[in-house]
């Protein structure tokens, strides 16, 4: 058995799982179906974001088995954590994050969020980004409790933000959409435990 499965069930084992078809995140209560979208991607994981001791939203993450397998193989070696992530992250296939709020959030807040994250992976100012990170921005909109948003990462680079269903924003841009998959599951990301519990699901069908 390899460490990355080892690693990925240990994990998976303190995820609740919903019925057969979702996964509940413990922490908010929001419920993830197992696969998004046709053709589907798996869930890789779900975790909570909190402020200080308010609970702000869960989020899932999902991305293309296959894809994330060959760029595994492809990369060998490594921790097995940063390995997954890494392989996730620049794998040539679809990966989707999906936030789900359990309070109201201000445009502003977000935009600083999301800006703080990027961030720790290439600066806002960076030409090969600046134009599509501001587009990003500014499509953002104030958030109500409830609410869902996605971000549609796609294998040519296309960058996709829905709001409940609704579509905000398309670009092409794969370096920004990398950066913002890797506010969660990247080498700085919020929180070591959360990209612990984003991945944690990576051995499960």
């Amino acid at each position: 058995m390899t460490g990355l499965t080892v690693f990925a069930i240990a994990l998976a084992l303190t995820v609740p799982l919903g019925d057969e078809d979702t996964v509940t995140e413990p922490t908010t209560k929001t419920t993830f179906s197992k696969t998004w979208g046709d053709p589907p991607v798996k869930l890789y994981g779900v975790a909570a974001r909190k402020k200080l001791w308010f609970k702000v939203y869960g989020v899932g993450v999902y991305a293309d088995k296959q894809a994330v397998d060959a760029k595994l193989a492809e990369l060998g070696g490594g921790s097995s954590i940063d390995r997954l992530s890494e392989a996730v992250i620049s794998c040539e296939g679809n990966r989707v994050i999906v936030l789900k709020f359990v309070r109201d959030v201000s445009k502003g807040r977000m935009q600083g969020a999301i800006r703080e994250g990027v961030e720790k992976t290439i600066k806002l100012s960076d030409e090969r980004i600046a134009a599509d990170a501001k587009s990003f921005l500014d499509a953002m909109q104030d958030i109500k409790k409830g609410d869902v948003a996605e971000m549609i990462l796609e294998a040519d680079g296309t960058i996709k933000l829905t709001g409940n269903d609704e579509e905000l924003l398309n670009i092409n841009n794969r370096i920004l959409g990398d950066a913002l998959l890797a506010i969660y599951i990247g080498k700085k990301p919020i929180s070591k435990d959360m990209k612990e519990k984003l991945l944690s699901l990576a051995g499960t069908d």
